[in-house]
């Protein structure tokens, strides 16, 4: 019983991929892939560029100073 619930599931599986590339045009597909990869990569960038300016030089002393305490600094 167990490998025919496998085996129809598997069958399932492919025949509803196979339907939805029959359906979806490929350049649809690929376009949509390309935008979802371009925005996770400009997430990874800025977390990147994020990341290095969490913790900048003061100047005095190589002290490391938070954006927060950057901004307060910086107030008249």
């Amino acid at each position: 019983m167990l490998r025919f619930f496998l085996a129809f599931s598997g069958t399932l599986l492919i025949g509803s991929i196979a339907a939805f590339f029959l359906f979806v045009p490929p350049l649809l597909i690929a376009s949509v892939t390309l935008l979802l990869m371009g925005s996770m990569l400009m997430f990874w960038l800025g977390v990147q560029v994020g990341s290095r300016s969490m913790l900048m030089a003061d100047g005095v002393g190589g002290k490391l100073l938070s954006p927060q305490a950057e901004i307060r600094r910086a107030r008249p």
